[in-house]
């Protein structure tokens, strides 16, 4: 918002349409380095979880672009005969 200014905006929504930066950019400004948010032997996450999508954005972020993954395992259950009771009996 500073070092800029409103051309044109939209008097219905009131959302910018048009501004004019009045500074160049600076390169490499507000840019981290990959872990530079944690200290060394920080754990970022345990193995199990369950990734969400903010999980693989930290994963990233300490630049892990690759993880090891299982599969849920599938159970089936198969009645053959008599060996399933009614458990009120």
């Amino acid at each position: 918002v500073e070092d800029t200014v409103l051309l044109e905006w939209d008097e219905e929504s009131k959302e910018e349409k048009k501004i004019k930066i009045l500074t160049n950019p600076t390169p490499g400004l507000d840019v981290r380095t990959k872990g530079s948010d944690l200290t060394k032997d920080t754990l970022i996450m345990r193995a199990g979880t369950k990734l969400s999508p903010a999980d693989v954005g930290i994963l990233a972020s300490v630049g892990i672009t690759r993880v090891s993954v299982v599969q849920k395992p599938k159970v089936a259950v198969l009645s053959t005969g008599n060996e399933v009771m009614d458990p009120f009996s």
